[in-house]
């Protein structure tokens, strides 16, 4: 019984690993789009624009589906670790 728990619980956590590794170079990818079409807008819109509020705008709209995916994987891992006890 106690080597199920301890493989059910390392399954877990290769599975925890894997979906951040995945969703860490998912949100790198969407911030490399991001930062290359911010590059190639014209200057009037960079004039009319200031750069702070663009680059906060880029940053969380990047980082958004991070927060999404991590905020549900922790109340599942939670829970999984509650019924195991």
């Amino acid at each position: 019984m106690l080597a199920v728990y301890v493989i059910t619980l390392g399954l877990g956590v290769w599975q925890t690993y894997l979906l951040e590794r995945a969703v860490q170079a998912f949100v790198r990818d969407i911030r490399v789009e991001l930062f290359a079409k911010f590059e190639h807008q014209s200057l009037g819109y960079h004039h009319d624009h200031s750069s702070g509020e663009l680059g906060s705008q880029y940053l969380a709209a990047a980082h958004s589906p991070l927060q999404r995916v991590s905020s549900s994987r922790l109340p599942v891992a939670a829970a999984r670790a509650r019924a195991r006890c």
